[in-house]
């Protein structure tokens, strides 16, 4: 099976999930409403005018709270149900008896998972674009794609590893920690003058990168590839 073909296959597989795409709907709502309440920059006239209606008020507080940490785990929830669909629908073993290769099937599901991601997002937050600075908020993103590979990286190697079950998510937690506790170290040893936990000092076309974040990348796709080569479904 050619590579577009393995590719449009599984974008075609993220978008059919209608539980999802509800819960990506009703986030677009509320950022639609919180943009034209909170996020205009009149917050605090709006406040002004519906302060008698106590209501109102409470509810604008309460969406955008219910709105932010339910887009937190919904970043960490979505991408690992779009990595483990084909372990949780028992149809690893089926693609690859079919004649699909699994590095090929390996970059294909990082970068589906990656593109749709950042689809999903475009979406969500497209009335906050459209209410402030979209050139801000896009430039952001991009900026942090690298984060991001690394995020749906170690993510499918904790995938991979549990084979799809809950257990991966809690595995990706203990990933990340032990990341994050080895950046400071070595960011700390090599680079004391630089906070290697954001940015570092390394350029890519003018664009600052953390060069931990590309050897984590590295290191953790050859070992998905490693991995997924190796395991017996």
């Amino acid at each position: 099976m050619k590579l577009i073909h393995i590719f449009k296959m599984e974008m075609y597989k993220n978008f059919r999930d209608k539980a999802y795409l509800i819960m990506i709907g009703i986030f677009t709502i509320s950022m639609t409403i919180l943009s034209l309440s909170v996020f205009s920059g009149d917050f605090f006239d709006t406040l002004i005018r519906v302060r008698h209606i106590p209501f109102l008020t409470a509810f604008l507080i309460l969406l955008t709270i219910s709105t932010i940490l339910g887009l937190l785990v919904f970043a960490l929830l979505y991408p690992f149900h779009l990595l483990n669909l084909d372990y949780k629908n028992k149809v690893m073993s089926l693609m690859f008896a079919s004649g699909v290769s699994r590095t090929k099937y390996y970059f294909v599901k990082i970068g589906a998972t990656i593109l749709t991601c950042y689809m999903v997002a475009a979406v969500i937050l497209l009335p906050l674009m459209l209410s402030t600075e979209s050139a801000v908020i896009m430039e952001h993103m991009l900026r942090n794609i690298l984060a991001i590979v690394q995020w749906v990286v170690v993510m499918m190697v904790a995938i991979i590893l549990t084979k799809g079950s809950v257990a991966g998510i809690f595995l990706f937690l203990g990933m990340n920690l032990g990341i994050g506790i080895a950046e400071l170290i070595i960011g700390y040893a090599i680079f004391p003058t630089h906070s290697l936990t954001s940015f570092g000092p390394v350029t890519i076309s003018g664009m600052p990168v953390n060069p931990m974040t590309i050897i984590i990348i590295v290191l953790f796709g050859f070992l998905g590839i490693y991995l997924l080569r190796k395991q017996d479904l």
